[in-house]
């Protein structure tokens, strides 16, 4: 006789009690948050600093690549690495990046070049430990149902990044505040995916 399946309210339940998922859930948000701010926002920042569009429209590229090979990347070393740990050096890493971009990098080509890259090493790339963590954590059967929840939060971050960012551009002219906010944000995030046990 093939054994019942747990309903998907009694699998979210379930999952929505142990902290590995709480934690991933508060990334995911996180990890929304920040990207849909790259996504929706950084041409703009980089025209805004007097870059015409076509050099801008190169640096967002530059992201797209450095995307793609941060996603590769993190899949080799997720393979080697805890979990856990490649998931909390992912956030950490936004922040050193963010951190090093407002403070410390002039607004020129170079330098924006260089922080999309970065931005790209370390933006897609949080799915591989994620999706894994949930595999490992709550079986294979499980993942795709749960995953997609924690996407929700993802999309809810976006949605928030999306629309603060312009409310707060409005009212300051730039993109100092939200990148603070995103800073903070990832900084958490990090260290709740370093609480992560055993993964």
């Amino acid at each position: 006789m093939e054994e019942k399946r747990p309903s998907f309210s009694h699998m979210l339940k379930a999952a929505l009690h142990e902290k590995t998922y709480q934690y991933l859930m508060i990334g995911f948000f996180t990890c929304g948050f920040h990207m849909s701010l790259i996504q929706n926002h950084l041409f703009s920042q980089i025209v805004s600093y007097g870059i015409d569009r076509q050099a801008a429209a190169f640096a967002y590229t530059a992201f797209g690549v450095g995307t793609m090979a941060g996603a590769l990347c993190c899949g080799l070393v997720c393979s080697r690495l805890s979990l856990k740990n490649v998931l909390g050096s992912l956030y950490f890493g936004r922040v050193v990046i963010i951190g090093i971009f407002l403070f410390l990098l002039p607004e020129n080509m170079p330098a924006v070049t260089v922080f999309a890259v970065a931005l790209g090493l370390c933006g897609d790339a949080t799915v591989t430990p994620t999706s894994e963590i949930i595999s490992r954590k709550f079986g294979a059967a499980n993942m795709a149902f749960l995953f997609g929840v924690v996407f929700v939060c993802h999309q809810i971050g976006g949605f928030i990044s999306t629309w603060s960012a312009g409310i707060l551009l409005g009212i300051t002219g730039n993109y100092v505040q939200i990148w603070l906010i995103d800073l903070v944000l990832c900084g958490a995030a990090a260290i709740f995916s370093y609480r992560i046990k055993n993964l």
